[in-house]
């Protein structure tokens, strides 16, 4: 007889069976439940502008986590490379402490590290324990006084070492082994209440030597623009500084030293504003000018016509490379609309021109051409040194060729009328500077490495010029001309 298994509840309907068989487990709406639909046809939520906006935030957080994710990954992998160096640096020294043991000569060479000494490590370290363990809390006061200014000069940053100069200007009686103490923790950095109340002690019971030193520490002074502002110390401070800003005498070392605190405080005060323009109009000394001139602009956002033309006498006149690319670099910071102003955008132009060829430094001369690009006379400056490649004195092709490599001019045209004035030029010093142009551009078009060829082969500079462009260019020489 064939079996009949029980079929679904469902499958009843009523006056078909009047008693539905038995089924083996109540199933309660199990077949619901397990109706599957396709994605493609599930009807779409309508959402509110909230919880769309909801659903956004939780979107862009777990982007936030992934990307943190990354990062953590990525800064591991960063510490592994810098860990393997280490390892590879131990193995070789450990090799040749076994080679040394063994009979072999001393090696120094495979020893010593690759890098510098290590911070707790060294004949410094051994010098800073001493330090502060002997001779920072011996009985005698001078040699307290040297401990706490050795430790600034020193410049260890060790937490042993800031908490014991901690101490000593908290609980020392001794005012000098205070103040030597405060002017370290300025020299590392550590700009606290106990520490600010002390400078302005010294700034206004101090004589006029001890103000001139305190004021060169803050200066010189790490982590200076990060000082706490809101401390309850500050303003006095800022106020005595302010004070000591005015001095009518412009060689006066502690009132211009003051004003270049408050600039480098971030504070912008009208008295010491007043004294590096005092200092700027009145003397004569180039180091002063500059850094009176950099507070002036960079730290006080001074923007008055004074302050224009001592960065371009800066940059025209100053005897350290360094400081005329400063100036370069300040005139980027002033802008267009001041350096410009006034109509003198021809007298800016025809400076910075001359500084393209004259200057002998090469950085100033690629600092120039930021400047003249961010005071949009790039396009005017290429415009006319093209033209002076055709002019009829020698000394202006020589210049104009300068210039063209200053601004990295370096288009079909320009190489092509370069390339011509190589054969063609009467000057053998245009030509020569038409070498050292083609150098600078680095230039490895195929016209140009031919008539580097050319030149090569001949005898006099500028063969060797031709040469000597062809390594820079990293071109193989000819070997009959290298015999």
């Amino acid at each position: 007889m064939k079996e009949e298994l029980p079929v679904l509840a469902s499958h009843f309907r009523p006056g078909e069976c009047p008693e539905p068989p038995q089924r083996i487990v109540n199933q309660h709406n199990l077949y619901n439940e397990t109706k599957f639909t396709s994605s493609l046809y599930k009807p779409k939520l309508s959402l509110s502008g909230e919880e769309r906006k909801l659903l956004r935030m939780k979107e862009e957080e777990e982007r936030k986590k992934r990307e943190r994710a990354r990062r953590r990954r990525k800064r591991k992998r960063e510490e592994e490379k810098r860990a393997a160096p280490t390892l590879k640096t131990t193995f070789a020294l450990a090799k040749a402490m076994v080679k040394m043991t063994a009979g072999v000569d001393d090696r120094w060479n495979e020893m010593k590290p690759k890098s510098g000494a290590l911070e707790h490590s060294g004949l410094k370290w051994e010098r800073v324990k001493n330090i502060v363990h002997n001779s920072l809390v011996s009985p005698h006061e001078e040699e307290r006084v040297d401990a706490a200014r050795q430790l600034g000069e020193l410049k260890c940053c060790d937490t042993m070492v800031l908490f014991a100069l901690r101490e000593r200007v908290r609980s020392n009686e001794c005012d000098r082994v205070r103040y030597e103490a405060a002017k370290s923790l300025i020299t590392l950095g550590m700009w606290e209440e106990e520490v600010l109340e002390q400078v302005l002690e010294h700034l206004v019971n101090g004589s006029r030597e001890t103000k001139a030193d305190l004021l060169e520490h803050i200066i010189d002074g790490k982590n200076v623009q990060f000082v706490n502002k809101k401390a309850e110390v500050f303003p006095e401070l800022v106020k005595v500084l302010s004070l000591l800003c005015k001095n009518s005498d412009s060689a006066d070392v502690v009132s211009f030293r003051a004003a270049v605190c408050l600039g480098k405080l971030c504070v912008q005060d009208k008295n010491a504003q007043e004294k590096l323009s005092q200092v700027l109009e009145q003397t004569h000394d180039t180091h002063i000018r500059a850094k009176a001139l950099k507070m002036l602009i960079k730290q006080m956002c001074y923007h008055e016509q004074l302050v224009v033309e001592a960065a371009l006498v800066q940059l025209q006149r100053s005897p350290a490379w360094r400081l005329r690319k400063e100036a370069a670099h300040l005139l980027i910071h002033l802008g267009e609309k001041y350096v410009c102003a006034d109509h003198q955008t021809d007298l800016v132009y025809e400076l910075l021109e001359k500084r393209l060829w004259d200057d002998p430094n090469k950085e100033v001369r690629n600092e120039v051409a930021m400047v003249l690009a961010a005071l949009q006379l790039y396009p005017r400056a290429c415009e006319t040194i093209e033209k002076k490649l055709e002019a009829p004195s020698e000394d202006v092709r020589a210049q104009a060729v300068i210039s063209l490599g200053t601004l990295r001019m370096k288009n079909d045209r320009v190489i092509k009328q370069l390339l011509e004035m190589l054969d063609l030029d009467s000057s053998e010093y245009v030509r020569l500077m038409i070498l050292r142009t083609l150098a600078t551009l680095r230039s490895t078009e195929r016209k140009v490495v031919r008539s580097l060829r050319e030149r090569e082969k001949g005898d006099g500079p500028l063969a060797k010029e031709a040469k000597r462009t062809l390594e820079i260019l990293g071109l193989p020489l000819n070997p009959t001309s290298t015999k």
